[in-house]
């Protein structure tokens, strides 16, 4: 069987990123499904609350599809009054897992400034991430976003990302060795070819 690609895993500290090199040393990708859970969009007026306390307990158990859902229900105000904090809040947990469109979004956050100081650097290495991890949106905004920045802060930008990518590819090739040296398992015998005792020899 053909392993999957993991995703690019955000771990910076979401307010600090000049000195994130120190951050960028950690994190183990994980492989995220973008399969609706929650359905916080197709429930009625009535059904809300209940569907709102389900699709939290699945966030707050660390489903990273469910913590994009209840970002996105906060940041809409579509269902809700809209709450720029909680939809951070929700879309930073997602994009710690590697959820690509939480990442998108959580990085026009940090370019807009909504919710957070606007931090050019934070938007550009999170928007890359997305990219990498499977948004085709975010190489776009983050190309736009470097020619906003300054020469030393794309500097400094581009040095976390190739850190970021070098752990990554570590890790990747740790995983693969880690797989080549497991023994592969013994076939088991199947019913047609059933264990039975030698036939004695014949006696003379």
């Amino acid at each position: 069987m053909t392993a999957s690609i993991r995703p690019l895993l955000i771990p910076l500290g979401f307010g600090l990123l000049l000195p994130a090199l120190a951050l960028a040393e950690s994190g183990n990708p994980l492989l995220i499904s973008t399969e609706e859970r929650c359905a916080l969009n197709r429930v009625d007026d009535d059904s809300l609350p209940l569907a709102i306390e389900q699709c939290t307990a699945l966030a707050k158990a660390g489903d990273a599809q469910a913590q994009f859902e209840m970002g996105e229900l906060y940041n809409s105000g579509e269902r809700l009054e809209r709450d720029v904090e909680m939809a951070l809040e929700w879309y930073e947990e997602a994009s710690i897992q590697g959820h690509p469109t939480a990442q998108y979004r959580l990085g026009l956050m940090h370019y807009q400034g909504e919710g957070v100081p606007r931090n050019l650097p934070q938007a550009f290495i999170i928007l890359k991430m997305a990219a990498v991890n499977g948004e085709d949106t975010a190489m776009d905004a983050s190309d736009r976003i470097a020619e906003e920045m300054g020469p030393e802060e794309l500097a400094v930008a581009n040095q976390v990302l190739s850190t970021l990518f070098r752990n990554y590819l570590a890790q990747l090739r740790e995983e693969q060795l880690n797989r080549a040296l497991v023994p592969e398992p013994s076939p088991a015998l199947g019913p047609e070819t059933p264990v039975t005792p030698a036939d004695p020899e014949p006696l003379e």
